[in-house]
């Protein structure tokens, strides 16, 4: 029977870095453009998908395919 092995607490901080920077830059770019034609809609609309986003990043070492792929696919609807 094989063991799991836990990763560190490192390595899941170095996996959540990237998408909560996305998150944070979403968050400004959203805030800042309110009222424009590059985001028609509710910004809470566009806050769950860019959220929906960075937790798809998140799980990119376990699915390496499927997580960027659901990524991108949340980011352009």
């Amino acid at each position: 029977m094989a063991m799991r092995v836990r990763p560190s607490w490192r390595r899941l901080a170095l996996d959540w870095l990237a998408p909560l920077i996305v998150v944070v830059v979403g968050l400004v770019d959203v805030a800042s453009h309110q009222r424009s034609t590059q985001f028609p809609g509710s910004p809470a609309l566009h806050l769950t998908f860019l959220t929906a986003s960075a937790i798809a990043l998140g799980y990119r070492r376990k699915a390496p395919i499927m997580a960027p792929l659901l990524a991108v696919l949340l980011v352009t609807i």
